[in-house]
Formats: structure tokens, sequence, C-alpha cells
């Protein structure tokens, strides 16, 4: 960029206060932080990285909204990126109050019988509907007309569905068609208030700078 420009432009300032500062240190800080995953797990992440770009800051699409509602996802490498094939597990972690609370030493109930038979083939643990049509549902029954049973097991798909877009291409190579284990990521959902300092310390953040609107210039 032309010098000239930056001098006869007219400054917007876009860190306003303390909270401004935080964020922006975060997002810089991330570039030169992350975790570099192995080149043969990068293929595999592209395509949720795809959605995410395309779709983010979208708010107004049911997709766009869900992301909306994320506060980060993380990747956990249950054997420490030690050796291929990789054990993963990808952790959808939602913002607070998203999630409907449940008593920590109660099981979460099951979903209704009309929720489990829409999400589900006929063997009841395939799932049969795809991330934007899940997105559809959460995003129009904001109202709370769905049970907080139902709400937990919808989005638990949801994490379920982007898991398994996260696939190696056509045209890989054999070290990255046999880089996870079992072929697939596992998924698992949780608020920002449960997610510990230990799942921190053992994943790694996916890098979606998209989840993030940008700060005014």
């Amino acid at each position: 960029m032309s010098k000239q420009v930056v001098v006869d432009a007219e400054r917007t300032p876009g860190v306003k206060d303390v909270d401004d500062v935080r964020k922006f240190g975060q997002r810089v800080g991330r570039r030169f932080s992350r975790f570099a995953f192995p080149d043969e797990v990068v293929p595999w992440l592209r395509p949720l990285q795809s959605i995410a770009e395309s779709k983010a800051l979208k708010e107004s699409s049911p997709v766009g909204w869900a992301f909306q509602q994320v506060a980060s996802l993380r990747l956990l490498c249950s054997d420490k990126w030690e050796s291929s094939p990789y054990a993963l597990t990808l952790y959808v972690i939602l913002e607070p109050g998203v999630l409907p609370p449940f008593p920590s030493n109660s099981p979460v109930p099951p979903p209704s019988e009309k929720i489990a038979r829409w999400l589900y083939e006929a063997d009841g643990s395939t799932l049969g509907r795809k991330h934007s049509e899940i997105c559809q549902i959460l995003q129009k029954e904001t109202d709370k007309s769905l049970t907080t049973a139902d709400r937990f097991w919808l989005w638990s798909a949801l994490a379920e569905a982007w898991a398994s877009l996260c696939v190696a291409p056509e045209g890989s190579t054999p070290e990255e068609l046999n880089a996870v284990e079992g072929g697939a990521f596992e998924s698992e959902i949780m608020s920002a208030e449960e997610f510990s300092f230990e799942q921190y310390r053992q994943s790694e953040e996916i890098d979606l700078d998209h989840l993030s609107a940008p700060l005014p210039i």
C-alpha cells in the first residue's frame, strides 16, 4: 500500500478500551502462537475451515448464526501427536448460556422421540442430517419451544456433523488418507464455563479467524 494513501486517510480508532486491547492482543498473538498441525492432518481440517470462511460472518444464515454461538473449536489428540494415525476429537465449545444446564452428577435426558427420529437413521445412532439442516432447527427454535434435552442433543449432533466434514479430499496422499485413526474425528460439545484448564492444555485451537468479526479500522 502506498504511504500516501495512509497519510490521506482519516483515522478511525478501532481499539477503544481495555477489552478491545485484550482482543486485539489475542488475535495478533494467535498468529504467532498457534499450533502447527501435522502436514498430513491439515487437509482434513480444510472443509470445516471453508465452511467457517464462507458462512461465519453471515449471521442471517442458520450456519452463520450457529458459528456466532461458538466460543472456540479445538482439537484433542489422545496420544499427544506422537505418531500417525492420530486419534482426534473435535471440541465445540459454546458461548455461555447456549447449552442448557443440567445437574453435574446426572446424565443428560434423552431427546424426545420426535427429535430422535428426525436426527438419526433407523438404527438410532447414525446421524441422518446435514449440519445446515440442524442449524436451521436450532435457529428457528430460539423461542425455547424445544425441550432443554432436545437443544442439547441438537447441538451435540451439530458438533458431530461438523466433525464429519473433516475428511481427506480426493487425491490425498497415502499419508494423508491414513492420518486419522478410524478415518473420522470424534466430537464433543461443552459450554465455555465447563471447559477446564486441563482440557485447554491438552487440546489445540483450530485457528478459525472467521469465528470473530474483524475489529473496525
